[in-house]
């Protein structure tokens, strides 16, 4: 009989970042209706690391990066889990945040900055598209219209 080979997982420290008032602190449950469902995607995120057998450290971000950079120099993270969507209260400024990480070196889940601002501002990629390939003939694109530029712009004004 063939002898199996067992997957020997390495225990990874995690900080996870979120934002400061969502923290998972304590059990779900004892939070009302309404804060159950805006902290369950932080809690959800802490038990399933958590029962993958790694450490997590929850990080609370509001508008100061000393405090992402006390985490990761106290903990020394593998990684760092990112799940804050704004700083200073600001919300297009989450891509600041993933700047710091990548500044620092830190490894870190998500998105990166430049993908940050893209997803955001939805003209920029657009225009991107269309002047790479009026000036790069081998990029392959369809040659079909389906709406004109005015339907473009109005499909793009409204989602």
């Amino acid at each position: 009989m063939a002898k199996r080979k067992t997957l020997v997982r390495k225990k990874l420290r995690v900080v996870m970042l979120a934002d400061e008032k969502l923290l998972p602190d304590g059990e779900l449950k004892d939070f009302s209706e309404k804060q159950r469902e805006l902290r369950k995607t932080e809690f959800d995120v802490r038990d399933a690391i958590e029962a993958l057998g790694h450490e997590v450290f929850s990080i609370g971000v509001s508008d100061d990066l000393s405090t992402i950079r006390g985490a990761i120099d106290a903990h020394k993270p593998h990684v760092a889990f990112n799940l804050v969507e704004e700083f200073g209260g600001i919300g297009h400024f989450d891509q600041h945040v993933v700047s710091y990480l990548e500044l620092r070196g830190q490894a870190y889940t998500g998105c990166n900055p430049r993908g940050l601002t893209l997803a955001r501002e939805r003209r920029s990629p657009r225009r991107s598209l269309l002047t790479t390939t009026s000036k790069c003939r081998s990029l392959p694109f369809s040659r079909r219209v389906a709406a004109s530029s005015a339907q473009m712009d109005w499909a793009f004004h409204c989602s």
